[in-house]
């Protein structure tokens, strides 16, 4: 077999792989969804409600109402209503999505890595790397835009690293690459608000080589959708930045005043410490940085740019945005999966780097290369773990959705239609059932928003919200008002749900609120006879009566 072919089925291997684990993983997950198709987040189906509402009314928002900001990634918003308003709405698009970009997201590291000849075991252990780490099954299950989001990313770093190269042989490239990479910039921050992070760090690095005008059309080409949307959410009544970022990420006003400052600090140098496997990586890409400048005394290589773009976008992202960790949940492996990606993409294009340059076969170099192996093993033991960890969770993931968020959709769509509903998750709930939203955390609810980013969310302005906006029921976790003190003693608790072996959802047990008393006996009612066909395992108690579904 020539050298070639073996390469082109180590690529067939993978993306084969990579397909066989997602379809037991699929299978599994009908087995334990009773048939249904179940994403492992509820905040996939928050992008497919505002996708059918874009779609069938018009409006960009969780309910078909009214306009919300409840989205950071429009370009995947955009793709599932676009396929809507030709297919229909369905649950099965997300995930015909990401397997299709998966597939592609390997074709590209193929091609990337196709200029340092590896082997076929070579080329093989990348692919497979990239999707355990990442780690893409999960990815999949996620229903979410982060597959896309890596493809975009890695693509853009790519052409970066070419067009700010001084590298010689790299300069017939160049001027295209710098139409390309404005071109992407856009795509690039409407995957996901994150995105900016990376313009950000390819702007400065332009910066420093006295590119002054490419970084300034660079960082305009990037901002400009989220200009455009801004624009258009000031003029509905909502705030520039959608209210998922506002709420979840650290803000700017925290670094006005010298305490603030240093908790900020303290947070971000938190984040990268207790995420060990960020870490890892900004150690290694350091090292491997100091290598590359006393090596090539440049800073602005091809190998180097890409090590400088990698630490930038992290040490901004782990400063602003959010990890699991800052959830307290480990699981939401989605949101830095795009740093994992970009960080094996630079360490395997400086392995590319030095088996091509022949640096480490000279004679007496035995002890370095064995201490090179035995820290990359080491290093990739914390990804290799999390990865595996995650993508055999996938399945129980989507039943807990299944049993918990989607079947409150469910209870909602058969008896509360067009009602005021309080709710905590607003993705399966809004996607399921057309109800009148109201998010008791401010994603899709601008006065709520305002009153947490005011700092006025305390329990009695949670009960005149609710009056004012004439809720009749609230489906929320308990635990999430425990910050003030509890739930309104106002509301009276007629039941409760929960779920066993729980990997994904934020709590185990949701509870359910009548506002009015004088709803309580029909809400008992309504509760009784749905927790009848309630999936196996989920406990459900009403008011002094506790049932348990049995087989």
């Amino acid at each position: 077999m020539k050298k070639d072919q073996g390469k082109f089925v180590a690529l067939i291997i993978a993306i084969l792989s990579m397909w066989i684990l997602i379809t037991l993983f699929l299978n599994s997950s009908f087995l334990k969804t009773e048939g249904k198709l179940v994403y492992s987040h509820d905040d996939a189906y928050i992008h497919m409600a505002m996708a059918k509402n874009f779609s069938q009314h018009g409006v960009w928002g969780v309910t078909k109402c009214e306009f919300s900001s409840s989205s950071s990634s429009l370009l995947w918003t955009l793709l599932l209503s676009f396929s809507y308003s030709i297919f229909g709405v369905n649950e099965l698009t997300p995930f015909v999505l990401n397997f299709f970009f998966s597939t592609v997201l390997l074709l590209f590291l193929y091609y990337s890595f196709e200029k340092f000849n590896f082997y076929f075991f070579q080329i093989l252990f990348v692919l497979i790397c990239f999707i355990i780490f990442i780690p893409l099954p999960h990815l999949v299950f996620s229903g979410l835009e982060h597959i896309l989001q890596i493809l975009i990313d890695l693509i853009f770093i790519y052409i970066a690293a070419i067009a700010i190269s001084s590298d010689v042989a790299l300069k017939g490239k160049i001027s295209r690459k710098y139409f390309s990479l404005f071109l992407l910039a856009p795509l690039v921050t409407m995957v996901r608000f994150e995105g900016i992070f990376l313009v950000f760090a390819v702007c400065i690095l332009l910066l420093f080589k006295r590119q002054f005008v490419k970084s300034f059309i660079l960082g305009i080409s990037g901002i400009l959708p989220v200009l455009i949307y801004g624009i258009v959410s000031v003029s509905k009544g909502w705030y520039f930045l959608p209210n998922s970022v506002l709420l979840k990420g650290n803000r700017l006003k925290d670094l006005l005043n010298f305490e603030g400052f240093l908790n900020f600090f303290y947070i971000g140098i938190r984040h990268i410490v207790y995420n060990i496997h960020i870490l890892l990586f900004i150690i290694i890409i350091l090292c491997i940085l100091l290598f590359l400048l006393k090596k090539q005394k440049s800073l602005f290589s091809f190998y180097t740019v890409m090590c400088l773009i990698f630490l930038i976008t992290t040490f901004i992202h782990m400063f602003f945005a959010r990890t699991g960790f800052f959830l307290n949940r480990a699981e939401q492996v989605r949101y830095d999966s795009y740093l994992v990606a970009i960080g094996l993409f630079v360490i395997f294009n400086f392995f590319g780097y030095i088996l091509r340059e022949k640096i480490f076969v000279q004679k007496g170099n035995f002890f370095e290369r064995l201490a090179l192996i035995v820290f990359v093993f080491v290093c990739i033991l914390p990804l290799a773990e999390r990865g595996i960890r995650m993508s055999v969770r996938a399945p129980q993931a989507t039943f807990n959705v299944y049993s918990q968020q989607y079947q409150m959709g469910l209870f909602l769509d058969e008896y509360y239609k067009g009602e005021h509903v309080i709710v905590n998750d607003i993705g399966a709930t809004n996607f399921l059932a057309d109800i009148k939203c109201l998010d008791i955390l401010g994603l899709c609810n601008k006065d709520i928003g305002d009153l947490i980013l005011k700092e006025r969310y305390t329990k009695e302005n949670i009960v005149k919200w609710a009056y004012e906006n004439n809720a009749r029921i609230a489906i929320i976790y308990d635990d999430l008002l425990r910050p003030i003190e509890g739930v309104p003693q106002k509301w009276i608790k007629v039941g409760e749900w929960t779920i066993l072996n729980n990997v994904i959802c934020a709590f185990n047990t949701v509870s359910f609120y009548a506002i009015n008393i004088k709803d309580v006996p029909d809400f008992i009612r309504n509760i009784r006879k749905f927790s009848t066909q309630l999936p196996e395992g989920v406990i459900c108690r009403i008011a002094s009566l506790n049932y348990k579904r049995k087989k």
